[in-house]
């Protein structure tokens, strides 16, 4: 399955000859960055995505491991119109490990598509790409 970041790969890898191991390296690094960024977007449109039933990895990761009432307090919260960021304030811990693992993935993707030289610039990229998203990492 490709993620939006690797599209560019999609056509040439079913029509052409392999793709080289430099290829393969920013394929993956795309790969995570996109992962990065879903888990981000996902974090900033839960009650969105809920409400028009769809497929929300926030969602999933609060319904399947956490304990339920922490499920019936995001459906509360999102039936009374209150924001996402409400909910994250009161589980700093969900909040936590969502943010982690969302950088996690960006993290490596960048320092995997960064030269040496450059790496000093993969926190403030990973900065801006959050801000855009809707995410402040700090």
């Amino acid at each position: 399955m490709y993620c939006l970041f690797q599209c560019a790969w999609a056509i040439p890898k079913i029509f052409d000859k392999p793709i080289s191991p430099e290829g393969i390296i920013a394929q993956e690094a795309l790969y995570n960055i996109g992962m990065g960024c879903q888990i981000l977007d996902d974090m900033v449109d839960v009650f969105v995505d809920l409400g028009e039933k769809r497929h929300n990895y926030v969602a999933s990761v609060i319904f399947h491991e956490e304990p339920p009432r922490v499920w019936q307090e995001l459906e509360a919260q999102r039936a009374s119109a209150d924001s996402a960021e409400n909910f994250y304030a009161d589980h700093l811990n969900i909040t936590t490990k969502l943010k982690s693992k969302a950088l996690h993935y960006l993290e490596g993707g960048m320092r995997s598509l960064f030269f040496d030289e450059h790496q000093y610039l993969v926190q403030p990229a990973m900065n801006f790409i959050a801000e855009r998203i809707g995410i402040k990492l700090q």
